[in-house]
Parts: C-alpha cells; structure tokens; sequence
C-alpha cells in the first residue's frame, strides 16, 4: 500500500513539471529583461538628467557666428578659437567681489578633477574698460595659468555676449562702478558649437558628471562617423590624436582635411 502512493506521488510530480517551451520562455524573458538593465545603466542620461545636475542644454547646437576678441596674452582671436575642444566659458570683471572668483575657482576644481580631459576654461571681461591686458592677465593667472581671459572693445564683447546668450549692464554709480552681468557657464564643443549652460549655483562634481557624459557621446559619436566628422573641419590642420587641439579618438589625417 505504501507503494501504490509513492508512485502517484511520482505520477503527480511528473505531470505537474513546467514544459520545456515554457522554461525557454522564462529563460527568454529573463534575458531581454537582463538586457534592458544593462542598455539602461550604460544609456547617457537625457536632457532631464542633466538638468538635475545644473545644465541646460539648447536642443539644436549650432556653431557660434563671427567673433573677434583680444586674448589676454595680447593676440587676437576669433570665432576658430573655440573649435578643437571643449571649452567652458564665463562672463566677469576683474572688480567682481563674489560671484565671478567664486566661479573661477569652481572651474579650477573641475580642472583639477579631469586633469587633461579638463575643458579650456575663459573668462569674457565684460569690463574692457577698466580690465586691462595687464590687469585681465594678472587676474586669470592667479586662478590657473591654464585659463584663458578675452576682452576687446565693447562692440565686440556684446557680440560674444549675444553668442552665449549673456546679458549685462553697468550699474548708475560712476566711481567703483559693479557690473550686473548673466552668471552662467556656457559650453562649447570642439566644433565650435554652443551646446548649453551651467546654472547657478555651480558644483564642481555635478559639472564634472556632465562634462564626463558629454564627451563620452561626443567620442562615440566620431566612432561611428570617423570620416565625415575629420572632413568637416577641415579648416583645424591639426594631427589628430595629437594634443589637446584635437578631438581624441578621431581617424583621421592631415590629408583627409586638405592640409
């Protein structure tokens, strides 16, 4: 008798085991669910995300128009300036109290935190008159002797100014006037391209992440369109691959940008 149930037992269990089709369905599932976790996590955040850490990002960059300005070392520069790499820049005065030392040395970190990834960083003086070359000089460089500091006559630092989408004005008081002046930080890709900002306030390791995000598609996207990418700046005439003028992983040569 304890036989006879102990082979229903086994008939039971027998009947009741899970089809082959449908263990192949879990298996199934489990791998395309696996799938989507991994393309997920390794999916660069969206616009949503960079916001969360203090960027807005413009939806169609499109290359800044014709500049001209005077770089603090003296010699002129224009719109080519900021094609090559990426390049963060800020508008200030050297008279500034708060905001525009308290900007320069987030940037500083940031610098120091991606070392020779670190974006070119450049101060705009939207004071040219009383921010000298020698004064502009002495100001950018006790910051960083990397950083960068334009300035030029008013014209053309309200032209730079409308590329960035910067506004200022100088306050009603004649003597030991302040300049209100947009505090953001813009961005600029190596094609020269206004891709967004940095909004108040800045942190250094949110802007980091971004940095670090962007470049990372921007280096994927010249994988996939190596050729067409070196071709359409011709005009840079560099080595690729060789200093920080170029891109980074870019497959191309001098031959294939005319030089």
């Amino acid at each position: 008798m304890a036989l006879k149930n102990m082979s229903a037992i086994e008939t039971i269990d027998s009947s009741a085991a899970i089809p082959k089709s449908s263990i192949s369905w879990v298996i199934v599932t489990i791998f395309v669910f696996s799938s989507l976790l991994v393309v997920n996590y390794l999916r660069p955040p969206d616009n949503r995300q960079l916001e969360e850490w203090g960027f807005v990002a413009v939806i169609d960059p499109s290359r800044i128009g014709s500049v001209h300005a005077r770089h603090h070392e003296g010699h002129e520069i224009n719109r080519d300036f900021f094609v090559g790499q990426w390049s963060l820049v800020f508008f200030g005065f050297t008279y500034c109290p708060d905001v525009c030392p308290m900007t320069l040395s987030v940037l500083k970190k940031v610098s120091v935190e991606l070392g020779t990834d670190a974006p070119r960083v450049v101060m705009v003086s939207v004071d040219p008159e009383r921010d000298t070359l020698p004064v502009l000089s002495q100001y950018i460089q006790a910051f960083s002797d990397e950083f960068h500091g334009l300035t030029g006559d008013m014209d053309q630092i309200q032209v730079l100014a409308n590329e960035f989408h910067v506004v200022f004005a100088q306050s009603q008081s004649q003597e030991n006037y302040m300049v209100n002046h947009t505090t953001n930080v813009g961005l600029i890709n190596p094609r020269g391209e206004y891709v967004g900002h940095f909004r108040i306030p800045h942190r250094p390791e949110q802007i980091v992440r971004v940095l670090e995000t962007l470049m990372q598609c921007h280096v994927a996207q010249l994988d996939d369109n190596p050729g067409r990418d070196c071709i359409a700046r011709a005009d840079l005439r560099c080595s690729c691959g060789i200093g920080p003028q170029c891109y980074g992983r870019c497959a191309c040569s001098l031959n294939d940008q005319g030089a």
